[in-house]
């Protein structure tokens, strides 16, 4: 059976069993050759729609990776330093401050750089954090960073000394706000310019056009008893009424063109076109797993009780590194996933992974809640199997 017969097989299999209503899976190689993309189901649940490549996804927390390039570029043009307090850029970063169990403030020591933004190293986290959550008076459950508004996100105060552990956190909005700080444009204005445009990239940006808007996904909802129900994006108002973009989470757009910008971190800064976008030895650098540049993180960062591989592949003891926007992973998967690749998520289960030992990426872009979804990690799990087990055999 040709990959493609077997992805497609994978995909309509995770559709009958519920895993999801439709979703769009991917496998870019490191030449910018599309090997595998293909849509299946619907856009939602109730709806005719079929999910197809155009669809309009919120990639969520896939932005990381977009808005960390783009404050790579800045590095690379002296626009902004790596290694350097960003409080020059960012004057508010000099005043926040350590939120305590008590939930009195102690000031920090340590200034916040744009390597601790990018390897979520500075201290911030978010509201599932219980310390944070019982602060803001909010259920760990809730999403306030997800609200559109810049004050839920900017105006959190930090959980830890900066640079002294890791935690999962809205440092990459601080770091998309220290793009438009030095560049004078907004987020999707830059992006535009220097991601977008040069890799071919029509369909994706911080905002929704009404175009985009008529081809976005539906969200759904995993009940109690296993089977999907439709939802609706109530707790991620960011998708209907951004007051600001959100370097951490606030992109739109397709899977085919996620893939493109994942080649550039597997062919050393290239896109598929030829486009350079990232210098060779930047793109290594992102590479770097902090936990050796932090040494006071290197425990939390390698915690292995929240290594997403260990959700799809039901395999702990993989190791677990941290690179600048996504984590790594220290050994062969058993999905065959090299050891040295790297993944990230969106909170609605989307997926990808970028192998630069064997040269490839893989996305998956489905659309339901809860993150984590049991049903849309195996599934994950067997179109990556799917994936290897061909490249081995080829």
């Amino acid at each position: 059976m040709s990959l493609q017969a077997q992805i497609i097989k994978t995909l309509d299999d995770g559709v009958a069993r519920g895993a999801v209503a439709g979703a769009v899976f991917g496998v870019i190689d490191r030449d910018g050759r599309v090997l595998v993309e293909e849509a299946v189901g619907v856009r939602a649940l109730g709806l005719e729609q079929k999910m197809t490549k155009d669809t309009i996804f919120p990639i969520f927390s896939c932005a990381k990776l977009i808005t960390a390039i783009a404050a790579m570029q800045l590095v690379e043009r002296g626009q902004l330093r790596l290694d350097e307090p960003l409080e020059t850029v960012l004057p508010e970063l000099a005043h926040v401050r350590i939120l305590q169990d008590d939930l009195t403030f102690k000031p920090a020591v340590t200034k916040i750089t744009l390597r601790m933004l990018l390897s979520h190293t500075a201290g911030f986290s978010y509201s599932s954090n219980p310390k944070l959550a019982k602060y803001l008076d909010v259920s760990p459950l809730a999403v306030p960073e997800l609200s559109g508004k810049r004050k839920d996100v900017l105006e959190t105060p930090l959980v830890y000394e900066p640079g002294t552990s890791w935690e999962y956190s809205v440092a990459m909005d601080w770091a998309g706000e220290a793009i438009m700080r030095v560049t004078g444009l907004t987020l999707e204005q830059y992006c535009e310019q220097n991601i977008f445009q040069p890799l071919g990239i029509r369909d994706t940006s911080f905002s929704l056009t009404p175009q985009q808007r008529e081809n976005l996904v539906g969200i759904q909802i995993r009940k109690d008893d296993g089977t999907l129900a439709p939802g609706d994006f109530s707790p991620f108002p960011f998708v209907d009424n951004p007051e600001y973009q959100s370097g951490g989470a606030g992109a739109f757009g397709t899977l085919s063109s996620f893939l493109k910008i994942l080649t550039t971190m597997i062919n050393g800064g290239i896109g598929p076109n030829g486009a350079r976008i990232l210098e060779e030895s930047t793109v290594k650098t992102m590479w770097l797993d902090q936990a050796e540049t932090f040494p006071l993180a290197k425990e939390a960062i390698r915690n292995e009780d929240i290594d997403i591989n260990s959700f799809y592949t039901g395999v702990k003891g993989t190791g677990r590194g941290w690179g600048l926007s996504f984590q790594l992973n220290l050994t062969q998967l058993p999905t065959g996933r090299s050891a040295g690749s790297g993944t990230w998520i969106g909170v609605a289960n989307l997926y990808y992974a970028i192998d630069p030992v064997k040269g490839l990426a893989t996305a998956l872009f489905a659309q339901s809640s809860p993150i984590f979804d049991t049903a849309v990690c195996r599934l994950f799990a067997e179109l990556e199997t799917a994936v290897y087990d061909d490249f081995t055999e080829a």
